[in-house]
């Protein structure tokens, strides 16, 4: 059975700012928190071309630190994807479903096949996510 979330509706688009809004957390970051929990996950598939089943995590602290959160992290949480293939209108991410960490993995032999696959610089950890 797939879960879905309360508040937000399936294949409908939302901005930024009402995801924020919605779910908390701040709009800028691709996984939002709140109260020390990810609250969703948000992925472009210029980033992440194997979004939202593999999440290819880059550099910086805000970026690492969510990473690891959502990895320590049990409960599902709603995935929003931007795209071209999803993408009806300027700046709508588009509600996909309730996924979690099933596993991860920061083997570099790994995280560079991954980083020459998505077209992406260094990574620091792949997540690999499964629907809720």
């Amino acid at each position: 059975m797939t879960l879905s979330h309360p508040l937000v509706e399936t294949g409908r688009g939302y901005t930024r700012a009402e995801i924020s809004k919605i779910l908390g957390g701040s709009p800028q970051p691709y996984l939002p928190h709140k109260d020390g929990r990810v609250v969703a996950g948000c992925f472009s598939v210029k980033k992440g071309p194997f979004a939202p089943r593999e999440i290819l995590v880059g550099e910086g602290s805000g970026v690492e630190g969510s990473a690891a959160m959502l990895c320590q992290q049990a409960e599902a949480i709603p995935v929003f994807m931007k795209g071209p293939e999803v993408m009806k209108g300027e700046g709508r991410w588009f509600y996909s479903g309730m996924y979690r960490v099933g596993h991860w993995t920061q083997d570099p032999e790994v995280l560079a096949r991954y980083a020459e696959e998505g077209g992406r610089g260094t990574l620091t950890r792949v997540m690999f996510l499964i629907r809720a």
